[in-house]
């Protein structure tokens, strides 16, 4: 069986990471920022994860483009031939939302962002920190994985 690569500019990164699977990532961000009201809380299959702006800009891109997670994204940045394609500094969404307390109430208001920058580990912000309620804007970078449907 072999799977069919997406339509859009990639690149590939084989046995990603701790992942240890394959990973399309486009090349560029999606244009302009975008607010997350993802309600997915799994931290390493961003595909899992769905709903909210973000992730619907990357499933337009056709079948089996999806927001990645926050695991995804901590993955691809410890790859160093990766790291140069995101912008220096720069936020981006993850589809994993957030549920838990914030400040010591219970909150859906949050969702995983990662920062490009520094060292390639903790690099995921804590819900309550400046910048990750689902209503402010971020950069959105999608993925592509093969899922059954697109495995001939």
């Amino acid at each position: 069986q072999v799977a069919v690569p997406p339509p859009a500019p990639y690149l590939k990164c084989i046995a990603c990471g701790s992942l240890k699977e394959h990973l399309w990532v486009a090349k560029v961000d999606e244009p302009g920022k975008y607010t997350n009201a993802t309600t997915g809380t799994d931290k390493y299959d961003g595909r899992k994860n769905t709903g909210g702006e973000a992730n619907n800009r990357c499933q337009i891109k056709g079948a089996g483009w999806y927001l990645p997670s926050i695991g995804e994204l901590e993955a691809i940045y410890k790859v160093s031939s990766f790291r140069s394609m995101f912008w220096k500094g720069s936020a981006y969404w993850s589809s994993t939302h957030y549920d838990g307390e914030v400040y010591g109430k219970k909150t859906d208001d949050y969702s995983y962002l990662y920062v490009f920058s520094g060292a390639p580990s903790n690099n995921w912000t804590r819900p309550g920190m400046t910048g990750n309620k689902k209503i402010q804007q971020h950069s959105v970078r999608c993925f592509w994985k093969p899922d059954t449907s697109q495995v001939k």
